[in-house]
């Protein structure tokens, strides 16, 4: 699912289309939030480093 949402990837920066009702940060216990969702990704991907994940910006988009 979290692949779906990735916009953009490289080294350093991450872009996601967050998912409507899915928190941020923060969801609370038993609720899954994008950054813990992002982080359990990258660790998925290289088990032998801890990944850092920071919210930086929110764009939204209008229509």
């Amino acid at each position: 699912m979290l692949r779906e949402v990735i916009v953009y990837e490289d080294e350093d920066l991450i872009v996601c289309h967050k998912p409507a009702g899915m928190a941020v940060q923060s969801a609370g216990i038993g609720r899954m939030d994008l950054e813990s969702a992002l982080k359990n990704e990258l660790a998925m991907r290289n088990p032998e480093k801890l990944p850092y994940v920071a919210v930086i910006h929110a764009c939204h988009m209008w229509r």
